[in-house]
């Protein structure tokens, strides 16, 4: 019996290491509400969209290839009311400097609600 002791403590040990936790289920990333929709068309278009030219500010969080000068001073803003007391939105705003370029700012939120 005392030689079997070591390789029963070992062979549990071993078991009780190598098993998969998945009592938590999550997201493999940080900061995954980044990749929500901004817009109910890049939402409807599944984040997969060729380049339109239509001077849509909301495109530009996809992809800033779309940002041109003609968006001088669009404001986009967007809030999503999801169930469960969770909301989301973003603000963006679209601003063309003379000799430097054009830019977009956007600032985004999520409330979970309370808990």
């Amino acid at each position: 019996m005392k030689k079997k002791l070591p390789f029963i403590l070992f062979v549990l040990v071993l078991t009780l290491f190598t098993k998969d936790n998945l009592a938590q289920i999550g997201g493999d990333n940080v900061y995954e509400f980044l990749n929500m929709p901004s817009s109910a068309r890049v939402g409807a278009l599944g984040d997969n969209f060729l380049a339109s030219k239509d001077n849509d500010i909301t495109l530009t969080l996809t992809n800033p290839s779309l940002i041109t000068r003609e968006m001088d001073n669009h404001l986009s803003l967007s809030f999503i009311d999801f169930f469960s007391d969770i909301n989301y939105g973003f603000a963006m705003y679209s601003k063309t400097f003379k000799n430097v370029g054009s830019f977009v700012g956007t600032m985004q939120f999520i409330d979970y609600g309370t808990f």
